[in-house]
């Protein structure tokens, strides 16, 4: 099945077995508008303008709200997105004042969500959840890393200040991509421990692109993920790429 956020019309479950003639199978459309969706299970968690909506689609004919009076214009409202770990709902959204905040909130029983945290955030998009900890995307803020071990109390651990605007984030492993604005993509080896982190950034150019990082790591490149990952001899930031050039893997390594 495909779930499908749609901004004006709700929910739209689609049966893609035949990915050439996906057939409209059902959906529910009794909220605002939708912001994010995320699917686990027999749930749909879904990131709307009333909030938190949260959805029984075990029969994707005939999806239906599993706890109507949840409903998040109190504490979560709007909701921006919504990210599923380990039985909580990361929510990005507003307080009743008003304040961006990120919420942290009890699924187990996703007929009786309980907010168990939370924490201001200044211009939260995203978050990402990656073992214990919670990258949150934060606009002109940059990256803020809370850590969630204890998801009554969050802590903040760590901040980058970007050079953009951070509207997305991506983790995997100790490597967390960014979609920052202008600048792109970036991509950042990230040491929660407190050591300095690499910081590899990619811009476009009027001739294609460029490579700039903080120069406290080498650059490797490759042909592709698998191949053998060779050293940029005295590469130095930043780095101009022609578009002309074959495609390349780039990484930064200590």
């Amino acid at each position: 099945m495909a779930y499908v956020a749609s901004f004006l019309k709700g929910l739209q479950i689609l049966d893609v077995s035949g990915p050439a003639q996906p057939k409209h199978v059902g959906g529910f459309a009794g909220f605002g508008p939708i912001n994010a969706i995320e699917v686990q299970g027999a749930f749909a968690y879904i990131a709307t303008s009333d909030g938190l909506i949260i959805l029984d689609v075990s029969d994707p004919t005939n999806p239906f709200p599993t706890h109507p009076l949840f409903n998040p214009r109190a504490p979560t409202s709007p909701a921006s997105n919504v990210t599923i770990a380990d039985s909580l709902a990361y929510v990005v959204g507003r307080d009743r004042f008003g304040a961006k905040t990120l919420k942290i909130i009890d699924v187990n029983d996703p007929a009786s969500p309980q907010e168990i945290g939370a924490f201001e955030t200044v211009e939260a998009t995203r978050v990402h959840i990656a073992g214990s900890y919670a990258y949150v995307a934060e606009g002109r803020q940059g990256l803020q890393i809370f850590d969630i071990k204890d998801p009554f109390a969050p802590k903040l651990v760590k901040t980058f200040d970007t050079l953009g605007e951070t509207w997305d984030v991506h983790v995997s492993g100790n490597t967390v991509y960014l979609a920052d604005g202008s600048w792109r993509l970036r991509i950042l080896d990230v040491n929660i421990s407190g050591a300095s982190s690499l910081s590899l950034f990619i811009r476009r150019s009027p001739s294609g692109v460029e490579l700039i990082w903080n120069g406290a790591g080498k650059l490797e490149t490759a042909e592709e993920m698998l191949r053998p990952w060779l050293p940029l001899e005295g590469a130095m930031s930043p780095m101009k790429i022609s578009a002309t050039t074959s495609a390349r893997f780039y990484r930064l390594r200590p």
